[in-house]
C-alpha cells in the first residue's frame, strides 16, 4: 500500500509519512531510493534518526544499490538527523542542505529531488515546540523546486503527539501516508 502511494508522488510535494517500525522503513526506503535513484534519474538524500548512517548504507548496498558509486558521483546523501536539526546551528540545517542540493542536481542533470526526512530527533531530544514551528513554516508545496519530499514519523513518536498537534502536521503536509 505504502509502496503504490510513494510512486505517485509528484515533484513539488511535501508528504507525511508515518511507520509502524525500523524494519517497516527499510523495506520502504530500498525501493524508493533505488527507483528514485535509478529510474528517475533523481538526487536523493535520506535524513535518519534511528538507523545510523552506516547502517543505511548497508541496507541499501543490500538491496543492490550501488550506494559507493552514488555517494562519489553527489547523488545519494545519507545524513544523521541529530546534526540537521539538533545543531547549535539550528533546525534549518537540513534546509540548507537542501537547497545546496537542489543546486547540484540541476548541475548533475538530475530530474529533481527525492528526500525522506526522520523527524525522530526532535522526539529523542524532547523539543517538540521546535519540531511543531520547523514542520509549520515549511509550505505543503514546494512552488519552485521539484522536490518530492517525506517527513517521516515513528508511529510512537507521532501517537506521542497531542491530538490537535497530529491534526496540525496533517493538515499541513500535502499528502499523509500512513505505513501500517
Amino acid at each position: 500500500m505504502i509502496l503504490k502511494q510513494l510512486e505517485k508522488t509528484k515533484h513539488g510535494e511535501h508528504n507525511i509519512v508515518i511507520y509502524p517500525s525500523t524494519s517497516a522503513l527499510n523495506d520502504v526506503m530500498t525501493v524508493h531510493y533505488k527507483e528514485a535513484l535509478e529510474a528517475r534519474n533523481e538526487l536523493a538524500l535520506f535524513v535518519t534518526t534511528y538507523t545510523h548512517p552506516d547502517k543505511v548504507r548497508k541496507i541499501l548496498g543490500q538491496s543492490g544499490l550501488d550506494v559507493a558509486k552514488y555517494e562519489d558521483e553527489g547523488s545519494l546523501v545519507i545524513y544523521d538527523a541529530v546534526k540537521g536539526y539538533q545543531s547549535t546551528e539550528g533546525v534549518y540545517t537540513v534546509m540548507a542542505l537542501i537547497n545546496m542540493l537542489f543546486e547540484k542536481a540541476a548541475k548533475l542533470g538530475k530530474t529533481g529531488m527525492f528526500g525522506m526526512a526522520d523527524m525522530g530527533s526532535f522526539f529523542v531530544y524532547e523539543a517538540i515546540e521546535k519540531l511543531m514551528s520547523y514542520e509549520l513554516s515549511l509550505p505543503s508545496v514546494w512552488d519552485k523546486m521539484k522536490l518530492r519530499s517525506f517527513c517521516l514519523y515513528h508511529r510512537r513518536d507521532f501517537y506521542s503527539l497531542l491530538p490537535e498537534e497530529r491534526q496540525a502536521l496533517i493538515e499541513h503536509h500535502y499528502k499523509y501516508i500512513r505505513a501500517y
